[in-house]
């Protein structure tokens, strides 16, 4: 049986669902301070290539997810995230006539900001990727000053409320968009990327150190688009 998810497009192109996940404080919580095979102990949250230290970060491995391997609590949490998401993704796939499958990330992660932290106008794709894909931003906390997320083409900025999902076009330029300075509390979040297809993406032609590690990570060379091939983060 379907949530009832109540959905506000803003500028026709963002789609914010609003506290779909009504318990999420409750799951991060609950997460924060629990750790099995299918959630992971904290870890920094860094990008070693530009020596920077965003925050940290919990890792969640969708291959546990079974009663063998964790908990009755965490395997419910999890499923009941993954089937809200589900449902979300739906809507927007409808509503936008979107042909390409989503598959949700084998493994994916709630990350928290250091305090101070802000992030400049970007998209979440190069100027040259060939295809479609979509941002997925999930919100679990909202008991922070700052943080707000904004874009650029308009005059909106949002303070997302805790269980809110945002869904908007990761290769539209006029959704370029940035945070503000997080001066307080905790902001905890998870990103997925709805690529074009089952294991499509960047081919990293580059070899240096960085890329043999994490494909695509340092910049350079990543014009060649070609499908079925699959790489992990």
């Amino acid at each position: 049986m379907s949530t009832k998810i109540n959905l506000n497009i803003l500028h026709d192109k963002i789609f914010v669902f609003e506290k779909a996940i009504p318990n999420a404080k409750e799951m991060f919580e609950y997460f924060d301070k629990t750790s099995n095979l299918a959630v992971s102990e904290w870890q920094d949250w860094r990008d070693d290539t530009w020596n920077q230290n965003y925050g940290k970060t919990k890792s969640f491995h969708q291959k546990y997810w079974n009663e063998n391997d964790c908990d009755e609590k965490t395997l419910s949490y999890l499923n009941s995230f993954r089937k809200i998401l589900l449902q979300c993704v739906e809507i927007y796939k409808e509503k936008n006539n979107v042909k390409v499958e989503f598959r949700p990330e084998k493994s994916f992660a709630i990350s928290v900001y250091n305090l101070l932290h802000q992030l400049n106008f970007h998209i979440d794709t190069p100027d040259d990727y060939v295809g479609e894909e979509h941002s997925i931003l999930i919100y679990w906390t909202d008991d922070y000053i700052g943080g707000e997320l904004y874009f650029e083409s308009y005059p909106l900025e949002l303070k997302p409320n805790a269980g809110d999902i945002i869904i908007f076009s990761s290769t539209d330029k006029e959704l370029s968009h940035g945070t503000k300075l997080l001066t307080e509390g905790t902001k905890a979040f998870t990103i997925q990327m709805w690529h074009d297809g089952p294991g499509k993406g960047y081919v990293p032609l580059c070899k240096c150190e960085i890329c043999l590690i994490r494909p695509q990570r340092c910049g350079i060379d990543r014009a060649l688009y070609v499908p079925n091939i699959s790489y992990s983060y």
